[in-house]
C-alpha cells in the first residue's frame, strides 16, 4: 500500500516550503540599517539568542524592536526594523497555494512554523497580494505558530501539541519541512515526514497525493 493511502493529514512548514525565503537578504538589510557587518548581524541575533526568544514569544515584537534600536546610535523606526526583518520573505508562489487548496479537499491540512508576529503579518499580506486569500487561516484547517505556542521545532512537545490539539494521529499524518532536525524529530514520534530540498518544491514531493 502506498503511504499516500494511509495519510489523512498533511502539516506544512512555511519558510522554504510554502514561502520562498532568503535569510541573507535580511542579514544584509540589517547590516545596512545598523551599519555593521553581516557577521555582526548574525552574532547579534544568534549569540544573544534573540531569534529563538522571539520565535517562542519570550521576546515580543516591541521588545525585539527595542533591542535592535539599542544596538545603534542612529534613530531608526519600527517600520525600518520590520522592513529589514521581513526582507527574507520573498514570494508565495500561487501554484503552491493552488495545490494546497486542492489537497484540502482530500486531507486535513495544517501549518506548523517557527515564526513571529512581525513575519506573520507580512506573509499574510504577501499571501493576499499573490493569491487573493486574506490569510493562511482561510486555507488551512489550523495554523500553529511557535511564538503563540511558546515552543519551537524540533522540540518534541510542539509536535505533540499539534497532534493533540488537532485530534489527529501521528501515523496518519505527513509533515513537510526543509530542516532535517525538524524532520527527524517528527519521525521519532511516528509522523511520516519528507524533507523539502531545494530546488525541488512541494509540487514535486506531493505528486502522488
Amino acid at each position: 500500500m502506498k503511504m499516500s493511502n494511509k495519510i489523512k493529514n498533511i502539516i506544512f512548514d512555511l519558510g522554504a516550503v510554502v514561502i520562498d525565503i532568503d535569510l541573507d537578504i535580511t542579514y544584509n538589510a540589517f547590516s545596512d540599517l545598523l551599519e555593521i557587518s553581516t557577521n555582526e548581524v548574525r552574532n547579534l541575533l544568534y549569540k544573544n539568542d534573540i531569534w529563538n526568544k522571539h520565535e517562542t514569544g519570550e521576546l515580543s515584537d516591541d521588545m525585539l524592536r527595542n533591542f535592535i534600536k539599542s544596538q545603534t546610535h542612529k534613530s531608526i523606526s519600527d517600520f525600518q526594523i520590520d522592513h529589514a526583518f521581513n526582507a527574507l520573505l520573498i514570494d508565495i508562489p500561487k501554484a503552491r497555494i493552488d495545490r494546497i487548496v486542492e489537497l484540502s479537499k482530500k486531507y486535513k491540512i495544517f501549518v506548523l512554523s517557527n515564526t513571529n508576529g512581525i513575519h506573520a503579518n507580512c506573509f499574510n499580506n504577501l499571501l493576499y497580494s499573490k493569491t487573493g486569500y486574506a490569510n493562511l487561516t482561510t486555507i488551512f484547517d489550523q495554523v500553529y505558530y511557535s511564538h503563540l505556542i511558546g515552543l519551537r521545532k524540533p522540540n518534541l512537545e510542539i509536535y505533540h501539541h499539534v497532534l493533540s490539539n488537532s485530534k489527529i494521529n501521528a501515523n496518519e499524518t505527513l509533515f513537510l519541512d526543509d530542516n532535517l532536525d525538524n524532520i527527524l524529530a517528527a519521525k521519532s514520534i511516528g509522523i511520516h515526514a519528507i524533507q523539502v530540498v531545494y530546488p525541488l518544491t512541494i509540487l514535486d514531493y506531493l505528486k502522488e497525493y
